[in-house]
């Protein structure tokens, strides 16, 4: 009996910590795509704005100085997350996401291929969606240990 309880508490758990890790991704992917539309980093800072000769350039060939980042939305678009075993990936496909990203000698970083600090462990975002897990999981694992006998 013992054995049947713990693997029916390790799928409750495993099930649940997927379920968090998913939902959390999600979370992520929509906090950095909402910042990224507003031309705000991970943290909602605003980007660093384009060099002068950037911009120059810019409007030469008829794009505009705004939005930055966005001309084609094709890198908007390529910003995905998902949930890794228990870690989290932000991602890119576009070749230059990192380099834009982290900048380089003659231009400033706009980060955006990152986790937002609100969602590291123990801050707000992440607290949320954490809490949310912990109840649920409570409410399965007593359901669970109940359905052996035992009262809680």
């Amino acid at each position: 009996m013992a054995k049947k309880i713990s693997t029916q508490l390790k799928s409750i758990l495993k099930k649940n910590i997927k379920e968090y890790n998913k939902e959390l991704a999600s979370s992520i992917q929509g906090k950095i795509l909402s910042n990224f539309e507003k031309e705000k980093d991970i943290n909602g800072n605003d980007f660093a704005e384009l060099k002068a000769r950037t911009r120059e350039e810019r409007l030469e060939k008829g794009y505009g100085v705004k939005p930055i980042l966005q001309r084609t939305k094709k890198l908007k678009k390529s910003i995905k997350t998902s949930a890794i075993g228990n870690s989290i990936k932000v991602s890119s496909n576009v070749s230059y996401a990192q380099e834009l990203n982290d900048g380089r000698s003659n231009m400033l970083p706009r980060p955006f291929l990152e986790i937002p600090e609100s969602f590291k462990e123990g801050k707000k975002d992440n607290s949320k969606i954490f809490n949310k897990y912990l109840k649920k999981i409570e409410k399965e694992l007593v359901k669970a240990i109940e359905s052996f006998g035992f009262k809680i």
